[in-house]
């Protein structure tokens, strides 16, 4: 049912002004939390999504918040807090894991967020695209593909930290650019058998020719994809291509032979951001992907103790006991070593935009020092990524 309320509060700002928080359900995925006045339906709102969040082999539920909004006449009044603080509150009530938006610099840190995505373009010169031959079909994109290039994607991306999982029941953002207003064209790679084998989202600016999301099943495709933008490019005449992706994705590595001018924005504070709502069930749920990561290191796969994690939100046990990762209720073991951290750098840390290490010598974290390099084994630095289709 549309606007069915799952939430209803009445408070008083500043000792006078009563105001009304309500949260309404738009959708099965999708909320609207509003606070408004007897006299202002629509004082300050936000839009807040149900999505799951892949962390390695784990999935965690997050809640995408954006179109956070309030109207002129009411700013710099403390409106704005309150719809992020409860929506936070409801979160909590809901399950959620954790919450994400891509912000505005210098606000949302004041709601516990921090920027955990780091923003990476790939340039490229056109006049540089040498030998890249167009051996492969490629054609408009058709409903009829979606099912196939779906597939592709959570294939691509099965390990990839803070890619989506895509609903193929209702997931049709194929047309979203590389900002918030570019529109793109969505094309499909076949094969000489007709097959889908790849897709990319074609967009365009004054200056290049871009791509928001590329997916493949065979990297041969490569070049084809690459001779097929340069060849719109020359048409269009711009001279440069340009790729929302992480440079450690494999057509990132492919056009490297053309030269490639790679930049890699890590924000102070805005773009991608997250904070923790549910910290126990987060950590409960890391644990499938942090025991993976273990059992990987010759170094600590026989390490042995208890790693007490406090933040602002409470304190966690883990247990890690031969090569195994898992969350524990008490325990007695002398083995004990602490992490106490404030919940928006533990973000930080689990999403691999800082390490143990660095993160040591901020004043306000305290780590045993015998568990750094154990820490930075579990939360290695790599390159989380949300394909601009899925950004809200």
């Amino acid at each position: 049912m549309l606007d069915e309320i799952y939430l209803i509060i009445s408070i008083l700002l500043a000792g006078e002004i009563l105001v009304k928080i309500e949260c309404l359900r738009q959708s099965e995925l999708l909320w609207k939390i509003v606070l408004s006045t007897d006299d202002e339906p629509n004082v300050s709102s936000l839009w807040l999504g149900k999505y799951q969040m892949r962390y390695g082999v784990s999935v965690l539920r997050v809640g995408g918040i954006g179109g956070v909004a309030t109207d002129e006449v009411y700013r710099h009044q403390g409106f704005a807090r309150r719809i992020m603080e409860e929506s936070s509150t409801w979160m909590n009530s809901q399950d959620f894991d954790v919450a994400m938006l891509f912000g505005i610099p210098n606000f949302y840190h004041k709601f516990g967020y921090a920027t955990v995505l780091p923003e990476t373009w790939i340039d490229i010169e056109v006049q540089d695209v040498h030998n890249a031959n167009l051996e492969y079909q490629i054609r408009t994109f058709e409903m009829a593909n979606l099912p196939e290039i779906l597939e592709i994607y959570h294939s691509n991306n099965a390990d990839r930290v803070g890619t989506l999982i895509r609903n193929p029941d209702l997931w049709r953002r194929f047309n979203r650019g590389i900002t918030w207003e570019q529109s793109a064209n969505p094309f499909v790679v076949v094969d000489s058998n007709d097959q889908v084998t790849g897709y990319f989202f074609r967009g365009e600016d004054s200056n290049h020719v871009t791509v928001s999301e590329i997916g493949f099943l065979d990297q041969s495709i490569f070049p084809s994809i690459l001779r097929f933008l340069a060849n719109y490019a020359n048409q269009v005449s711009v001279n440069q291509l340009r790729f929302s992706i992480p440079q450690d994705h494999p057509f990132s590595v492919f056009c490297r032979r053309f030269g490639t001018q790679t930049a890699v924005c890590h924000r102070r504070c805005g773009g991608g951001m997250m904070r923790l709502i549910r910290q126990t069930a987060t950590l409960k749920k890391m644990c499938y992907e942090l025991t993976r990561r273990l059992q990987k290191s010759a170094e600590f796969i026989k390490w042995q103790g208890i790693i007490e994690i406090s933040t602002d939100l409470g304190t966690d046990l883990i247990k890690i006991d031969n090569g195994h990762v898992d969350h524990q209720e008490n325990s007695t073991s002398k083995l004990r070593y602490k992490l106490e951290i404030a919940q928006n750098k533990l973000a930080q840390l689990m999403m691999g935009r800082r390490t143990a290490e660095d993160l040591v010598w901020d004043s306000n974290v305290s780590v045993s020092t015998e568990i750094i390099d154990l820490l930075d084994c579990l939360f290695p630095t790599h390159y989380p990524h949300v394909w601009w289709p899925d950004r809200f």
